[in-house]
């Protein structure tokens, strides 16, 4: 409930000043990542025989959210001649969370298991899956920060520039949300993660060869992957582990080391740009990295879970 209090807070503070926006976005910033770092392992607590669905539905949320907000925002704030407002109405979601989690049935403690010591710092396993996750969204970072560019510098209007940004995130809630349940029929998902990498690898190569005419297709395909990627890889994470609590330490193990990656990724690609004066380096970059996803995803067989992870 911690976290829900603070993005409240961080949804209601009046904004008038430079000061006052960034403490919001502090606060705002920590309640979203307690709860990313929490909701795997509520996941996989609530929903054990329905983990992939669930992660699916979850990712879809996640993503269809802040495509929502950042198009209805500015619409709020240009009706009330407002953007404190435009940023406020969003106190309305946590507040409803905030009722729903507190008249949600009461839980048991978790006793059993809860002597089990666990250090993911010192796991392979876990560092792998870390930077899989990391590169899995570099994708989506370089696409955000960098995508309207490009098609500017391709011809587009700055409107269709940024229409291509909802397309994606179309596509992205799509592949987020049908991709994990087409993977629930076995414990194996590696064949839908060489999908979800694959698609993106016949995107980036699609940029770097023939951009003028199938940019639209292009970003649908990146799109439609880097939101199978990235619910795949947290459920990949939470199969690792059958006991709930231990499953969502991973799962907040891998997204801390793999977003501090995921954020590095775009200011590598700006530094391409600006040496390279080109976006095909970018996009070759992005290619190379996926090729090595696409090599990595062998590894994790069912199999090798328990002996890897040892908890």
């Amino acid at each position: 409930m911690g976290c829900l209090r603070l993005l409240s807070l961080a949804s209601g503070v009046f904004l008038d000043t430079g000061w006052t926006l960034i403490t919001s976005a502090l606060i705002g910033g920590a309640g979203i990542a307690i709860v990313q770092a929490f909701a795997p392992g509520v996941v996989k607590r609530w929903y054990p025989k329905h983990v992939p669905l669930a992660m699916g539905v979850y990712s879809a949320s996640l993503m269809a959210g802040g495509g929502i907000a950042a198009m209805l925002s500015p619409l709020v704030a240009q009706h009330y001649g407002s953007w404190q407002i435009g940023l406020a109405i969003w106190l309305i979601l946590p507040v409803i969370a905030l009722l729903l989690w507190w008249f949600k049935p009461h839980e048991a403690t978790e006793t059993k298991n809860s002597s089990v010591k666990f250090n993911f710092f010192s796991n392979r396993r876990a560092w792998l899956l870390a930077c899989y996750f990391g590169l899995a969204n570099a994708s989506y970072a370089c696409m955000i920060a960098w995508l309207p560019t490009y098609a500017r510098s391709l011809g587009w209007s700055a409107q269709s520039s940024g229409m291509l940004i909802g397309i994606m995130t179309v596509f992205q809630v799509a592949g987020a949300l049908i991709i994990p349940v087409l993977s629930s029929n076995r414990l194996d998902r590696r064949l839908w993660l060489f999908f979800a990498v694959g698609i993106q690898a016949i995107g980036f190569t699609g940029l770097i060869l023939m951009p003028a005419s199938f940019l639209m297709l292009c970003v649908s395909l990146i799109g439609c992957g880097m939101g199978a990627c990235f619910s795949l890889t947290l459920t990949v994470a939470l199969d690792h582990v059958a006991i709930p609590r231990i499953a969502g330490a991973l799962t907040a193990f891998v997204q801390g080391i793999g977003f501090i990656i995921t954020a590095i990724m775009p200011y590598i690609a700006g530094l391409l740009r600006e040496w390279t004066g080109s976006f095909l380096s970018v996009w070759l970059m992005l290619l190379v990295m996926l090729i090595g996803m696409l090599m990595v995803t062998i590894k994790f067989s069912p199999e090798s879970y328990a002996k890897a992870i040892d908890c």
